[in-house]
């Protein structure tokens, strides 16, 4: 107390220890806060971070308000606008916000369009503006279904391609039915960064022998999912049938995921009629079966999950767009 403030002063230490012996330390220095001025200058309290080209920078960057001698000053209500300083592309986002109560600007939605290294500045007309630390913006991770066979009763082994800059969880997603945010996942399996990476995983189905819809999701360190732009229909090995019902007179149906305008061939012990119906009720196609094997050409109609029922005998049929 009662020293000046906003001054310098240098200090030392001295002691002396029982028996008298004395010394002193070296020069310090240190310097009283002073009174908080008007404001000056900018400076980023929150750096950018490396971010997705077309995606939100995570965390929010942050700008605070300083006087002359370096001290926050909290005024809310003053402007501060974000552009490029360095590096191609267009910032977009909201790119002017104004100071809260702690003299803090908070830009929580900034996004670019081109990939590279890039630098931004926090400016207005009148205060002294500030240079960010270099960032980069990189392609978004994405992920691609190359095959996929059965290797057991349970398991299918899944071939991918991971075009990646940035290390990945991957996560397989599947479902009987259809694809929905709250279908199965497996546990994530964590990838490096690989551009062109060929990668193969195992996924194992409950209960045996189920067929499933598939897709793959990749994870960042953000949380920010990345779901493959394919869906794929896969299903274990020495399973040519999905949720066989009644095996009397229906024998096979190959394939049993077909595309609407395609064909599908069933094959029957005796001569019977069949029919193929919608889940909720709706007739598809009717008719007779001869003996043995039958092409029947499905006609195009909403893709989803059918039963054909031929006999007494039903099976499953999945259409896909």
């Amino acid at each position: 107390s009662g020293l000046a403030s906003g001054t310098l002063f240098n200090y030392r230490v001295r002691s002396a220890d029982a028996s008298g012996n004395e010394d002193t330390s070296a020069n310090y220095i240190f310097t009283t806060l002073g009174t908080v001025g008007s404001p000056v200058r900018f400076i980023f309290t929150g750096q950018p971070r490396d971010a997705y080209k077309d995606s939100v920078i995570k965390p929010a960057i942050t700008i605070q308000v300083l006087d002359s001698l370096g001290l926050p000053v909290n005024q809310s209500g003053i402007s501060v606008m974000m552009e490029i300083n360095s590096g191609t592309g267009f910032l977009d986002g909201t790119l002017t916000r104004l100071t809260d109560a702690n003299g803090v600007a908070t830009f929580d939605d900034l996004s670019i369009n081109k990939t590279g290294k890039k630098k931004l500045v926090a400016t207005n007309w009148t205060l002294e503006g500030d240079v960010s630390a270099e960032f980069e913006v990189l392609n978004i991770p994405r992920v691609s279904i190359v095959s996929h066979k059965g290797i057991s009763e349970e398991v299918v082994e899944v071939s991918y391609l991971l075009n990646s800059p940035v290390s990945v969880l991957v996560v397989f997603q599947h479902s009987p039915d259809t694809l929905t945010p709250e279908s199965s996942r497996s546990d994530p399996v964590f990838r490096e960064a690989g551009n062109g990476q060929f990668l193969k995983d195992s996924l194992i189905f409950k209960p045996k022998g189920q067929g499933q819809f598939l897709t793959i999701i990749l994870i960042d360190s953000n949380g920010n999912e990345y779901p493959s732009s394919d869906t794929v229909f896969v299903q274990p090995w020495a399973v040519g049938i999905i949720d066989e019902i009644s095996e009397q007179v229906l024998i096979g149906v190959y394939p049993n995921v077909v595309v609407g305008g395609g064909s599908v061939v069933l094959e029957v012990k005796e001569s019977t009629p069949f029919s193929i119906m919608s889940m909720n009720g709706q007739l598809v196609l009717a008719g007779a079966l001869d003996r043995g094997r039958n092409v029947l050409f499905v006609p195009y109609c909403t893709a989803g999950i059918y039963y054909i029922n031929a006999g007494g005998s039903v099976r499953k049929l999945i259409i896909m767009k």
